[in-house]
């Protein structure tokens, strides 16, 4: 059901049905009525986190339901973990686009979906649940989130990148040294619409990643044009073409690694530049 209120744009009704599907798992993060998060399922959270980055701690995750063979009770928590992970993933990418959530939930949701992401052994699932954890704690905890960001953009290019030849496409922007330094210290706003979208298009209004990826390309399109415009002798056509590069591999279906976010009004742009 969330799925069809998601396809309609209508969020709240998707946040709604999410927590549902929370509480019927028994991974509800809200006690007391909406937007009141479980402080002490948030220690828990962290706690086990912590746990699960030590190698004995990661190892029990790694074999949760049956440590000592993979039997079909081990295989069975896994499929359950999986199936936590992809709706705490997902209402965690809501929340961060809600104004009516608090910043405990988001944190909470943020780790849950990685907690139990490790447990599985999908690598796909858990790169996605890395890098909307980072958002996470860069948007919701001064100071040290910037710190975490880079950890857990790091932690999926080595736990995650290693085991996925060609890596998750959607996000693999996100993994390259740029995409972390962008993510780490820059700011940009969740508006589906605002003043600058004559430059670009928003592949998902529902995906707080697009947000982020809209305006690294805008980033990226700025300083190409800079170059082209006011060069110098440290400039070339070279590196406005690699500029121009970056762009065309995210948004254009022509590239051989799609991503998956067509953006017609800025590969319009990047063609113009290039």
């Amino acid at each position: 059901q969330a799925d069809n209120y998601l396809k309609k744009d209508d969020l709240t009704n998707a946040r709604l049905e999410l927590h549902r599907a929370l509480a019927a798992c028994g991974k509800s993060v809200q006690s007391g009525g909406q937007s009141h998060v479980k402080y002490s399922a948030l220690i828990a959270a962290v706690l086990r986190q912590v746990l699960q980055q030590l190698p004995f701690g990661r190892f029990l995750a790694k074999r949760a339901g049956d440590v000592w063979s993979d039997s079909p009770a081990r295989r069975a928590t896994q499929h359950w973990a999986a199936e936590v992970t992809s709706v705490s993933h997902r209402l965690a990418q809501l929340e961060i686009l809600s104004t009516k959530s608090t910043r405990g939930e988001r944190l909470l949701l943020a780790l849950q979906a990685v907690n139990f992401a490790q447990t599985t052994s999908n690598k796909h699932l858990l790169a996605e649940t890395y890098v909307t954890a980072a958002l996470v704690f860069k948007d919701n905890m001064p100071k040290f989130g910037n710190w975490l960001c880079g950890y857990y953009l790091r932690l999926c290019v080595r736990r995650c990148w290693e085991a996925c030849s060609e890596g998750n496409p959607r996000i693999r922007w996100a993994t390259t040294e740029r995409g972390q330094k962008f993510l780490r210290s820059r700011h940009w706003g969740y508006e589906p619409n605002p003043a600058h979208v004559v430059f670009s298009r928003l592949p998902s209004i529902t995906d707080p990643l697009a947000y982020a990826m809209r305006a690294y390309h805008l980033e990226v399109l700025q300083k190409s044009l800079h170059m082209l415009l006011c060069a110098d002798e440290r400039s070339n056509t070279r590196d406005v073409l690699d500029l121009v590069k970056l762009i065309t591999d995210d948004v254009s279906t022509e590239t051989p690694h799609h991503t998956g976010c067509w953006d017609p009004v800025m590969e319009w742009w990047a063609s113009i530049v290039g």
